[in-house]
């Protein structure tokens, strides 16, 4: 036989029983398992009760923020009033049966951008307009209920009962520490704190335990109500956050 006929070349093509061909390997569909979905679903709803109370509770503080920016800008509208009627405040309420009652909203209004009685009377039965309204309130308003907030009646009340006669700026000691206004409950327009809480609404922080707080001098702050409320125990008109030292009917 020719040696050329021994070449590899000769043998190619043929197929030998002793070294039988490998079969193609079969890739599978790739797929999650009933085991890796479950896994997947418990890491989304652990990663879910981790971010969304911190999503919840930056929401709450920005509202917070924006019920805090409200208050300054109601204690701009307060000084602006006190500046022009030598450092009077508002009543709470006016005379009975004037035609508007003349509340501390009405009395401020117009030191506050695009604010009239109209405006307010408008809004009865709906939730408060502009500055007047918390974020953190669902709250409704009433007639002479215009606000989230309510003003503190031991700085002035009711302008029957006092007689016509305001209080001054100048008397009150210690303004820093004095309450002015705050969150009040179901828009209720006075503070009194003869009252629960002095219908303070315990609306704001984590636990919804505080308030925000407008205090004489224009200073504005998240304050904790049981400090405000319950530690304050005897005649809280001698006292502060809600009276003062010498504080007297008018």
């Amino acid at each position: 036989m020719n040696p050329s006929e021994f070449s590899p070349k000769a043998f190619t093509g043929i197929k030998s029983p002793l070294c039988p061909l490998k079969p193609r390997r079969k890739h599978k569909k790739s797929g999650f398992t009933l085991i890796e979905m479950l896994v997947v679903i418990a890491i989304i709803a652990l990663l879910a009760a981790i971010i969304f109370p911190s999503v919840s509770a930056s929401m709450r503080r920005s509202k917070t923020t924006v019920g805090l920016s409200n208050l300054r800008q109601i204690g701009q509208a307060f000084q602006n009033y006190a500046t022009e009627n030598q450092g009077r405040f508002p009543f709470e309420i006016g005379i009975a049966g004037a035609a508007d009652r003349r509340t501390w909203h009405v009395a401020i209004a117009p030191y506050l951008d695009e604010f009239s009685l109209e405006d307010l009377n408008a809004r009865i039965g709906q939730r408060p307009v502009g500055v007047f309204a918390c974020p953190n309130s669902t709250n409704r308003t009433r007639s002479g209920n215009y606000a989230d907030y309510g003003m503190n009646i031991y700085v002035n009340g009711s302008e029957t009962e006092q007689e016509g006669r305001q209080r001054t700026v100048f008397q009150i000691t210690n303004p820093e520490r004095v309450i002015l206004a705050g969150d009040s409950t179901d828009c209720n327009r006075p503070l009194r704190p003869g009252s629960v809480d002095g219908l303070l609404d315990r609306r704001q922080g984590r636990n919804e335990d505080s308030a925000n707080i407008l205090y004489v001098d224009g200073r504005v702050a998240t304050e904790r109500v049981d400090p405000l409320w319950l530690e304050v125990t005897g005649n809280r008109q001698q006292q502060h956050p809600w009276g003062w030292p010498g504080w007297r009917p008018l």
